[in-house]
Parts: C-alpha cells; sequence; structure tokens
C-alpha cells in the first residue's frame, strides 16, 4: 500500500528512480509522482493512473543529486493529481512522501495558518513542516512530537541543499548505501543494482542524511547507531516470463513453490524448533492474519485438531485486537499469517501478544519484513516473489507450511524420512494438472453472472470461503460462502434460476451431505457445479471437477489452486486486469 523511493548522492537520472518505483508496483496504487530539489527550487510532477503516465513527463536528460518519489493508494482524500504525492506546502519550503496515516491530523490543520493544498492528511504534515520550520535533526524529532498515527515520511527542505529529513512508525522503511549515494525506500527490493548494504528504520526513529552521511535519533533526541545490513537475498524478476499476467504466472509457478518450500525446509532444518516437547508446552494454538491469510489459518486450526489434537483458533487479525488482553491465553501458542510480513492489523496483533510475553511464530514469505523480525520464531513460505494483489501460490504454500509443521511436531522427523515431506511432493505434480479448457468453458458461463454461491463443510467449507474471495476479488462478481449445512437455513432465499453455485466435496465423511445440499440448490434452478476428490460421482456427471487427492487435508491446495484458475479466467472475460484489482492493495500497511 503505497511506496516510496528517494535518492540523495551524485547525480542520477530521474528515470532511474522511477525504474525503482515499478518494483514496488505490487504493493498497489492509483497516482503517482516525483519531486526534485535543484538550486533551491522543487521541481515536481504528479500524475493520477499508472507509472507509465509519469515516465511520459520526463526528459531524457532530467537528472538531479536530491529527489524523492512515490506512488499513492488513496486514503484521505479522492484520487486526483493535486491529492498526489510529493506535497509541497504553500510556499514552496517543503516537499513530503508519505505512507501511513496521520491520525490527528484534523486537529494540527485547526492549528494551521494557511489551508493545505490537498484535502490528504499528508499535505497537512507538509504545511506543519513549513509554519514549524526545522532547521536542524532534533527540531525534527520535535514537530514529530505532535504527530500522532503512522509513517513512513520522507521530506525535503528548499533551504537545504543535498538534505534528506526521514521520519518512521508502524511502516516499512529502509536505507540502501551505496558509498557515498544513498537510497530510502519502502522495500529493499529497490536496492537490488544499487547498493549491496541496508539500514533498517525501526519505529519511533528519525534521521537525516547529510554532507554524505546518516544521523539517527530516538524519539528523546538520543542518537541511534545502526547495524549495517547485507543483502543477501537474490531478488526474483518481476517480469511476467511470457505469461499475459502475473496472476496466471502465479498460479502455474505453484507446483515449483512446493517443491522450493520442501526443499527449504529439509536443507535449512527449518522445523526442528518446532519439535514435539516445544508443542506440548501449548495447551491450544490460534492463527491471527488477514483475507486470505486468515483462511489459512482458519484451514490451521483443522490440520491442528487433527494432526495434533489440540484446540485451535483463528482470528481476523481486526477483531483479535477488539479482544481484552486477559482473554489472551499464556499456554497458547500464536501464530501470525502475513505474506508481506507488513501487514498492520496483523503486526499489531503480534505487538499486543509480545507484550504479555508470549511465544510468536510468523508465518511469511518476506524474511526482512517486520513481521520476520520482531516474532520469536519463524516459518517460512518459500514461495517466491507473488506480484499479483489477489494471492495464489502463497496461499498454497501458507497451507502446505501448517501442514508440515504439523506433522514434524507430531513425529518428530525433520528430514526426508518423514512422509509429510514426500505428500507435499506428490501434491506438487498434481497441482497444476487440471483440465484448463474444462474450467475455461466454466468461466465463460459465469462471467456475466451477478454473484455465485460456494458451500462445503468443514475444510471444504474454509476453501469455500477462499475461493469466493479470490472470486470477488479479481471479477467484482458477489460472491458469498455457506457452510452446506447451512443453506436450508435461511441462504437458500438467495438462490434463483441461474446462479452459479460451486460445492466442495473432498472429504468421504460429508461428501453425501454437501452434494445433497447442493441438489436442492439445483431443485430450484441453480447452476451446480461440484469439486470432489470422488472418481465415482465425477464419472457420473458432466458438472464435476475431479480433485485427484483423497487425502482431505491436502485436497484443498488441489481445489484452491484449480478456483485461483477460474477466478482469473472470468476476470479476463471482463476484461480486467487481475493483477491489479480496483481498490486493493498487496501490502496493507495501514489500519
Amino acid at each position: 500500500m503505497c511506496g516510496i523511493v528517494c535518492y540523495l548522492g551524485s547525480e542520477r537520472k530521474t528515470a532511474y528512480l522511477i525504474d525503482k518505483l515499478k518494483r514496488l508496483e505490487y504493493r498497489g496504487y492509483d497516482s503517482a509522482g516525483y519531486s526534485s530539489l535543484i538550486k533551491n527550487a522543487f521541481y515536481t510532477q504528479k500524475v493520477v493512473g499508472k507509472l507509465e503516465n509519469l515516465e511520459k513527463l520526463i526528459k531524457n536528460d532530467e537528472k538531479s543529486t536530491c529527489l524523492i518519489s512515490h506512488t499513492r493508494w488513496a486514503t484521505h482524500g479522492e484520487c486526483n493529481k493535486i491529492n498526489a504525492h510529493p506535497h509541497l506546502s504553500k510556499n514552496n519550503f517543503w516537499a513530503v512522501v508519505h505512507n501511513g496515516i496521520i491520525e490527528n491530523y484534523i486537529n494540527i490543520k485547526k492549528e494551521l495558518k494557511d489551508e493545505p493544498q490537498s484535502t490528504t492528511d499528508t499535505a497537512v504534515v507538509a504545511e506543519f513542516l513549513e509554519e514549524r520550520n526545522p532547521k536542524s535533526l532534533e527540531e525534527f524529532v520535535d514537530v514529530f512530537k505532535e504527530i500522532k498515527g503512522s509513517y513512513a515520511l520522507v521530506a525535503l527542505s528548499k533551504n537545504e541543499e543535498n538534505t534528506m529529513y526521514f521520519a518512521k512508525n508502524k511502516s516499512p522503511m529502509f536505507i540502501g548505501v551505496s558509498g557515498e549515494d544513498f537510497m530510502i525506500a519502502s522495500d529493499p527490493i529497490c536496492f537490488s543494482g544499487f547498493a549491496k548494504e541496508y539500514i533498517i528504520v525501526e519505529d519511533g526513529e528519525f534521521g537525516i542524511i547529510k554532507n554524505k552521511k546518516i544521523l539517527i535519533l530516538n524519539s528523546e533526541k538520543i542518537q541511534i547507531k545502526k547495524q549495517i545490513q547485507k543483502l543477501e537475498i537474490e531478488f526474483e524478476n518481476s517480469s511476467k516470463a511470457g505469461y499475459p499476467h502475473f496472476m496466471l504466472k502465479e498460479i502455474m509457478e505453484e507446483a515449483g513453490a512446493l517443491e522450493n518450500q520442501v526443499n527449504t525446509f529439509l536443507s535449512r532444518k527449518i522445523l526442528k524448533p518446532f519439535s514435539k516437547s516445544f508443542i506440548d508446552e501449548f495447551d491450544r494454538i490460534v492463527f491471527v492474519g488477514c483475507g486470505t491469510a486468515y483462511h489459512a489459518g482458519l484451514m490451521g486450526t483443522h490440520y491442528v485438531k487433527e494432526i495434533l489434537q489440540k484446540n485451535a483458533d483463528a482470528y481476523i487479525s481486526s477483531e483479535f485486537l477488539c479482544e481484552k488482553d486477559t482473554f489472551l491465553d499464556k499456554k497458547a501458542l500464536y501464530i501470525f499469517i502475513s505474506q508481506s510480513g507488513e501487514t498492520a492489523d496483523t503486526l499489531l496483533a503480534l505487538e499486543k501478544v509480545k507484550k504479555l510475553k508470549i511465544p510468536t511464530i510468523a508465518l511469511t514469505n518476506v524474511m526482512y519484513s517486520t513481521i520476520s523480525r520482531r516474532a520469536d520464531y519463524v516459518l517460512p513460505t518459500c514461495a517466491g516473489k507473488e506480484i499479483a494483489v489477489a494471492s495464489t501460490k502463497a496461499y498454497i504454500c501458507q497451507l502446505s507450511a501448517i501442514y508440515m509443521f504439523c506433522k514434524n511436531a507430531k513425529y518428530e522427523y525433520f528430514d526426508e524420512k518423514n512422509a509429510c515431506y514426500f505428500e507435499i511432493n506428490n501434491i506438487s505434480k498434481k497441482i497444476n494438472n487440471f483440465d484448463r479448457e474444462k474450467i475455461k468453458n466454466l468461466a465463460n458461463l459465469i462471467s456475466t453472472k451477478q454473484e455465485c454461491v460456494f458451500i462445503g463443510k468443514a475444510l471444504d467449507y474454509v476453501t469455500s470461503l477462499e475461493c469466493s474471495l479470490k472470486l470477488k476479488e479479481v471479477s467484482y462478481i458477489n460472491s458469498c460462502a455457506y457452510p452446506s449445512g447451512e443453506l436450508k437455513h435461511g441462504y437458500l432465499a438467495m438462490i434463483t434460476k441461474e446462479t452459479p453455485l460451486f460445492a466442495f466435496a473432498t472429504n468421504e465423511k460429508f461428501n453425501l451431505k454437501t452434494i445433497s445440499s447442493a441438489e436442492e440448490a439445483l431443485a430450484r434452478g441453480a447452476m451446480v457445479f461440484v469439486i470432489t476428490s470422488s472418481k465415482e460421482f465425477a464419472n457420473s456427471n458432466q458438472n464435476v471437477i475431479y480433485i485427484d487427492e483423497q487425502n482431505s487435508l491436502l485436497s484443498p491446495l488441489l481445489a484452491s489452486s484449480v478456483m485461483q484458475y477460474l477466478a482469473y479466467n472470468v476476470s479476463i472475460n471482463k476484461n480486467l486486469n487481475p493483477d491489479m484489482p480496483r481498490n486493493l492493495a498487496k501490502s496493507v500497511t495501514v489500519e
């Protein structure tokens, strides 16, 4: 959600920084802009839409030694050119880019002498800086004593050439260091090809880059000595590799991602800390996440109950924050799931638990993320870079990571002798083997529909929730998911003639009951499609998608992959961009 790339050093072409900003497109944005400070004056360009629109405004010879750039995802104020970042103060003394939300901006705005030029919370900060006019880092820190909220903020003063101020609280910020050149960014991915070293800026830290040096203070104005990190991560090429969209590419990469996960878990002995004796210390396991990550947690509760025979619960992060601390269980193990590792609500939930010194695990796809650094343990998903907003391969790897976590804790085998590694490798060989033409034809049938219904029992109900979300995200069809047994308790009122209904039946214990519920909908004119692991039923019905996996704990991986492909094709049929759905962002760094 929003992206920052700022540069201070020897002269660089502006286009170079825009290329770096493109690496942050996965975060989601609806406008973009940049400001260069040249001879005590700001040169600023802002656009609505994609970075390509901004590139058109850049002159071939345009260079700068001091530049801030930003992609905005609208929160305060509509998406337009005026509200795009950077924001300049009324008299053009300060330029600011900012990720996050200034919670008390209305109160600060009332104190200002001049009305900001934009309706955003960030514009208030720019005007506030002009009126306070800090002339040192210490005075800059004083300004932020009156600012509440989350921010990764970079500011330039026109009166200070080759000087860059920054402040950080609850929104990611990193500084790449390459000799006497510096780059501030929302993600170290931007430093690839620029720097081999970087600094992690932590909450409550404020800094200045000046005279080819970095000075960082805490909120008490005490200097912080920062550790230089080696950029050891090999960032993948973000190209589509011949695919028309990242979403399709990432669905097709699921088999390789699962193989990579098994190999990584084995070679690095990832699961060794989570032994039976470790798990036995806890009475229950609690999963916390948002959206797709929450669904992975829901699936995890079934794995824990079935494999480990322990109680388990799953919470939506924002709802977990509503719980009183007195209800937190010191005999529970808390697992926080976030693809990006920067999800604001999940991070706040993690901090809530850590205050009580309860053990925490981060299940994430980004090892350098905030959640990885703050949790006691890290369980990596190893999915590789995921660009499309709607999570596909990361979700599949989240499920497999939790499954292997439970199996290893149960049997205490941390090498290839453990059957679960074979099971996941076996799934990787099946996951992309489905009838794509059949799914495309099915997508053609439902692309014109206004609503869809998904049903299932137990794990199949969780799959229904996730597949319904995926369809909503990329096709904007209003889909709903219900436990199949609840259909007759009110939800049949939603069924009309030709309503598409997807019934998941991948567990022999419950298949007949789910199919019976589906037939109730069929009797009322619904278009019913069954996703099942039953060969017998698949051979007797054309409107069936067969899932070739008899382990009911792992069949959701195959079912989810098939429905991801369906959602993708529905999106394409509707001439939508499945990679960047409207109003959504990949990394949600604000509450």
